[in-house]
């Protein structure tokens, strides 16, 4: 009876599909099993990769820090502008009231000084003469008109028309003289308005419908008008 072949590692080995996977370091050599030796494991990045990687983060960093410093700059200067821009237009609003009333103030003193140079000029002797009624104005636009060369009769009329038009808180009138004048010479006219004026206190106050009217047999022309005088006067006195 032939013998079993024997199994050189032993009869305690079994076969390899009982066992597992041989390790690497057995069945070398002489076919002893050796002993597994554990390695240390390696890292995916490299020490020199992780020290890169470190400094490229340290250098962004550093060159973003510059760029926040920017920006919160920007951001006072806006903050900055804006305040001045408003504190401006305060000042000017400010500026612009303090000239209200300093202008105010200096049109108040201003028309003080009118008022007392008023009353003086009111209280003076030519004041009192212009506003006399007693001033005969009805008579002496009548004279007037007669030396202009005006042509009387019924081209010439003159009416008063009395006390008129008072002036409010005061004791004065505005007195008034209504002129009509048919066919007159153009110089006459002119000649006499300005005689008129020379009246005291005595003002032509309108003139109205100045028209060609109907001319002289030898082609001369005339003119119609009306024309309005007026005087401010007391009203105490006479009418005239």
């Amino acid at each position: 009876m032939s013998a079993a072949p024997l199994n050189p590692l032993g009869s305690s080995i079994g076969s390899t599909s009982s066992l597992g996977p041989l390790s690497p370091m057995m069945g070398q050599g002489s076919g002893q099993s050796q002993p597994a030796i554990a390695r240390p494991a390696q890292s995916p990045v490299g020490d020199d990769a992780r020290t890169e990687l470190i400094g490229a983060a340290q250098r962004h960093e550093r060159r973003n820090r510059p760029r926040y410093l920017v920006v919160l700059a920007i951001l006072v200067a806006v903050a900055a502008t804006i305040y001045l821009a408003v504190a401006a237009s305060e000042l000017t609003v400010a500026r612009d009231a303090l000239q209200a009333d300093v202008d105010q103030t200096v049109n108040l003193r201003t028309l003080g000084e009118k008022l007392l140079a008023v009353q003086a000029e009111m209280d003076s002797e030519d004041m009192r003469q212009r506003l006399d009624p007693s001033v005969q104005v009805f008579a002496e636009l009548n004279r007037l008109g007669s030396e202009a060369g005006l042509i009387q009769g019924n081209n010439f009329k003159l009416e008063d028309r009395g006390m008129a038009d008072p002036i409010k808180d005061t004791d004065l009138v505005r007195k008034k003289w209504n002129a009509t004048l048919v066919a007159q010479p153009a110089e006459a006219i002119f000649r006499w308005l300005t005689e008129a004026s020379k009246i005291n206190g005595v003002e032509v106050s309108f003139i109205n419908e100045f028209r060609p009217g109907a001319g002289t047999p030898e082609g001369e022309p005339r003119w119609d008008c009306s024309i309005i005088f007026i005087r401010i006067q007391k009203k105490v006195g006479g009418n005239k």
